[in-house]
């Protein structure tokens, strides 16, 4: 894979070198990179239990950064260049304007699709209102800061912030190594990088039954393409049962349905209506609930508008099974 991106890289400087007339041809037109695809490709990312322990885990200046991570699915090089003016408390969303390099140098964003705007759950919400009045001061008014009030460098986030957390939760891997007197030994490592919490993020928003485009826009991919890519088997994972069929356990009127008897389309009503929010959750802490509030719940988004619902709608949720038979059969009912 990085051999394929060397070499496309410098074809893009062959290209560019043609068009200033500094070259006559492209010299890697005739590359053949048919590398055998070992590696799996689906990214690795926290199981719940793991979340839940990294979450409990973080504290001081760095757990609203592992939050925001987790629950928003931003990049290292976004958090660390985020401004407290992209922060919307009213509307609970982040504006993703700006980002920091590799050089700590704020700057444009990699792409057009990664500016965006992500809606804060709840536990954001109140965890960034608490670090508000916290947070060092700077120039740059930047959300997560190094204590000068400058630009954090992403070493520092990580071996700082996020390995001393994975290690004290257990969430290591032992790697083969040589102690101080050069014999072999296990070493442990931290099991996750920080790109691993925005594929929790997208993770989450999977298991609430997010669709993929809207996953895409607020992953800040450049096409759905992308998102099925890295996540296409989470999306198979919610959707199919054991033995590859399409299967849905679906929360309604306070009872879990198994939707695989179901018809497709009925399932996908009621998936729809399963994640649907008719009232604004209460602002609460920001620390985390030990009972029956599950993560999926928590990064589930709030503060959408709410709309009347149609004829159509309430009947639906009255009783799903007849409405549904009835639009089947192109009743007017509905």
């Amino acid at each position: 894979m990085r051999s394929k991106r060397a070499v496309r890289s410098l074809g893009g400087i062959f290209k560019e070198a043609r068009r200033r007339g500094l070259a006559s041809h492209y010299p890697t037109d005739d590359l053949d990179l048919d590398f055998p695809e070992r590696d799996d490709p689906r990214v690795v990312a926290p199981t719940k239990a793991e979340l839940q322990a990294i979450i409990a885990g973080a504290a001081g200046r760095w757990r609203p950064l592992i939050l925001v991570a987790i629950f928003c699915g931003l990049r290292a090089s976004e958090l660390r260049g985020l401004r407290w003016e992209d922060v919307n408390f009213e509307d609970r969303e982040i504006s993703i304007k700006q980002r920091a390099d590799a050089r700590n140098r704020i700057g444009k964003l990699k792409s057009k699709a990664a500016y965006r705007a992500i809606p804060m759950p709840s536990v954001v919400v109140n965890t960034l209102r608490e670090w508000r009045l916290l947070c060092p001061k700077g120039e740059l008014g930047l959300v997560f800061p190094s204590g000068a009030g400058k630009a954090e460098s992403h070493s520092n986030v990580a071996q700082r912030g996020l390995e001393p957390v994975l290690r004290k939760a257990g969430i290591v891997v032992l790697e083969d190594g040589l102690d101080d007197e050069g014999k072999p030994v296990k070493i442990a490592k931290p099991k996750y990088g920080l790109h691993s919490l925005r594929h929790a993020a997208a993770s989450l928003w999977i298991q609430n039954g997010t669709n993929a485009k809207r996953i895409q826009t607020l992953m800040g991919h450049s096409s759905i393409t992308v998102t099925y890519d890295r996540y296409g088997h989470r999306f198979a994972d919610e959707c199919c049962g054991p033995k590859g069929g399409r299967r849905y356990s679906i929360p309604f009127a306070g009872k879990v349905m198994d939707a695989a008897p179901l018809q497709h389309g009925l399932a996908k009503a009621l998936i729809r209506l399963s994640t649907q929010r008719f009232c604004k959750p209460k602002v609460g802490s920001s620390i985390l609930s030990t009972g029956t509030t599950s993560l999926a719940d928590m990064a589930a988004p709030t503060g959408a508008p709410i709309k009347p619902a149609s004829r159509g709608f309430q009947a639906m949720r009255q009783n799903p099974v007849d409405a549904c038979e009835s639009r089947r059969r192109g009743s007017s009912r509905i």
